[in-house]
């Protein structure tokens, strides 16, 4: 709980499950995302196996526990149910009674969005690359991590990952776009941050609360 700034209020959690491709066993992957000026930080990245589906939902009553001690609360959290659509409902179902509003998300479903119809998993991938392009994604900078958002590529119009030799599919990268999806599709309200422009004043200190102690962390955007 301590990563994530109490002055923010917009969280946003995704969550990809565990499938098997290509005979291999790809784990599960956990992203909260919180947007403090305009910037999406992610505050937890989880790459893990598991055969007990209790041990997803207690992760995530464990998030909704930490975050509520800090007067937090995730607003939104996306599921993607394309493959493991009735473990996904039951899981919708269970998080719902403790508080956590949920979003089933089938890759090829398709939408509207803009005027322009597209399946989710174009729109969604559209929708994280263009804030990376930006500069509004902060990341641990982790190995794993780099290496989980490289795994994917265009192709066709739409987004493609391999399958390396530990089973991973890019699995960050879909738990990552499942949370900025949240953050979007959820409570849209305007809001205003503080900002000095110019005048040689000093910036605002860092809505990153873990860059204000001794022992700076190292994000890159």
């Amino acid at each position: 709980a301590d990563f994530f700034d109490p002055q923010c209020r917009r969280i946003g959690a995704g969550y990809d499950v565990a499938t098997t491709v290509g005979g291999k066993s790809n784990p599960a992957s956990i992203t909260i995302l919180q947007e403090c000026g305009g910037v999406y930080y992610a505050r937890l990245a989880l790459l893990f196996r598991t055969r007990d589906p209790e041990v997803v939902f207690r992760i995530f009553l464990e998030i909704s526990r930490g975050l509520a001690a800090k007067n937090l609360k995730i607003g939104k959290l996306c599921i993607d149910a394309t493959s493991e659509r009735f473990f996904a409902t039951i899981l919708k179902r269970r998080l719902r009674a403790v508080g956590i509003a949920s979003q089933l998300v089938v890759s090829s479903e398709s939408a509207v969005f803009h005027g322009e119809k597209m399946n989710y998993k174009c729109y969604l991938g559209n929708l994280l690359c263009n804030d990376f392009e930006d500069g509004r994604i902060a990341l641990p900078a982790a190995p794993w991590v780099r290496d989980n958002i490289r795994q994917v590529y265009r192709a066709k119009g739409t987004f493609a990952a391999d399958v390396d030799a530990s089973g991973n599919h890019a699995d960050f990268f879909d738990s990552l776009k499942l949370a900025r999806f949240a953050l979007s599709s959820g409570d849209s309200r305007a809001h205003v941050d503080d900002v000095r422009i110019g005048g040689g004043q000093v910036p605002s200190p860092s809505k990153n609360p873990l860059l204000n102690r001794k022992k700076r962390a190292r994000l890159y955007v």
